[in-house]
């Protein structure tokens, strides 16, 4: 039977031979605290984040071309990508529409207006100026196949024709 006058914390386990006994992190027993006052019980109504996890709030009114910025460039680019092109004639807009209002809400934030939405802003102008350099770039492309006698329902079967015979031929 183990002694009872050594607790589980004074326990180590046992050495080889001939090996130094393992390092001890625990405090000696002069820098032992006598007495560890337990902290005061955590309710709904005392807690409250951690100081160095508050983000100071930004300071000034909203800034709502940012945010419209922001969407409407997601909105431009998906609609562009999800569509092939084919609706450009509603994407660019939003597209142009994004970059003008991300520009507009950024030079808010300049100006001193308001700190809020710059990253929305800045976010929306990209996305805007790449929604508008895409959507130039399919608006082109599809006025030239319209040119060469290309449409919708001939891309749709090329595209069905060229799967059939990359599954022939096993790729």
């Amino acid at each position: 039977m183990a002694d009872e006058s050594t607790s589980s914390r004074d326990w180590l386990p046992p050495s080889a031979p001939g090996a130094e006994p393992p390092p001890r992190f625990d405090a000696p027993e002069w820098q032992r605290p006598e007495h560890t006052p337990a902290p005061p019980p955590v309710t709904p109504a005392t807690w409250s984040p951690a100081p160095a996890q508050r983000r100071p709030a930004a300071e000034g009114p909203v800034n709502p071309p940012a945010r419209w910025s922001l969407g409407l460039g997601i909105t431009g680019l998906t609609g562009l990508v999800l569509s092939l092109g084919t609706l450009f004639l509603f994407t660019l807009p939003c597209s142009i529409a994004a970059w003008v209002l991300g520009a507009r809400a950024r030079g808010r934030v300049r100006r001193g207006e308001t700190a809020r939405g710059e990253g929305q802003a800045v976010a929306g102008l990209w996305i805007g100026r790449i929604g508008v350099v895409a959507g130039v770039a399919f608006m082109l492309a599809w006025v030239v196949l319209a040119l060469l006698g290309y449409t919708v329902t001939d891309l749709s079967d090329d595209l069905r024709e060229w799967t059939e015979e990359q599954r022939r031929n096993g790729r």
